[in-house]
């Protein structure tokens, strides 16, 4: 069982779970506690990952694994991965409530607004595409001034851009996965993200748009670079990455720096 598997980790630090199905509700009894002490004490564990193989067909009950689990161990987690099906479990906002950095996927964002995170500090949207619509930017403000970092991991530059919110005066740090620096979102991003002073851009998205990718040295990337930095005032470095089809780096990143 998972409990007697954790029992010989008590040092662990980082905890990564791939459940073997999907995430399902039970029919619960309130008169049957939630068995809480099955979970040994891991005093050192601050950061979860937890994914699900979706094609193991093998429905996973929230109360008797996942609720009782995050129950014993949400308070202590800085850092949490997972999908939107753990945000929705009953209660699960208040339990990971000292969270301070969040990597989920774009249908949680209605599940996120609910949240009432004081110390959070990144979040990253990953594992399908995203805009920047205007539920995302009143969720990304209503989680507060602590948010510090957004990231993007694949922008959809095909949707044409909504309406410019109103501007997120906190976060300093901005990652975008998208192929083109000339789409009418960066319009969007740089009225949003005005106090931004790293901007990171990974290429290779794979939604077939033709790649963009600075090559040190030559007109294009002295055209780019001087694009964005006149885009972002308070922007101080811009990091590209070009990546495969796997989403791993394909080569070394390119640097620059405000002059």
């Amino acid at each position: 069982m998972l409990f007697q598997l954790l029992a010989l980790l008590p040092n662990v630090k980082w905890l990564t779970l791939v459940f073997g199905g999907d995430c399902e509700d039970e029919d619960e009894d309130d008169t049957v506690p939630v068995n809480l002490a099955r979970f040994p004490p891991l005093v050192e564990l601050s950061e979860m990952k937890i994914t699900f193989n979706h094609n193991a067909g093998m429905p996973i009950p929230t109360r008797s694994y996942l609720k009782p689990m995050l129950q014993a161990y949400g308070r202590q987690l800085t850092t949490l991965k997972c999908e939107k099906v753990l945000l929705t479990i009953d209660g699960m906002l208040t339990t990971v409530n000292n969270v301070r950095k969040l990597e989920t996927t774009p249908d949680a964002i209605a599940s996120i607004r609910q949240a009432q995170w004081p110390n959070i500090e990144s979040l990253t949207i990953s594992g399908g595409t995203v805009g920047l619509s205007k539920e995302l930017s009143e969720t990304l403000r209503k989680l507060g001034e602590s948010l510090k970092q957004v990231k993007f991991c694949k922008v959809n530059e095909t949707v044409e851009p909504p309406r410019i919110p109103k501007p997120l005066t906190s976060v300093k740090k901005l990652s975008i996965g998208m192929d083109t620096v000339w789409s009418h979102w960066w319009i969007v991003f740089r009225k949003v993200f005005i106090n931004v002073e790293r901007l990171e851009i990974e290429m290779g998205s794979g939604l077939g748009i033709p790649i963009e990718f600075p090559l040190p040295f030559t007109k294009h990337a002295v055209r780019l670079r001087k694009r964005l930095f006149k885009r972002f005032p308070k922007l101080v470095e811009i990091k590209w990455t070009k990546l495969q089809s796997d989403g791993r780096t394909a080569d070394e990143p390119i640097f620059f720096l405000r002059w």
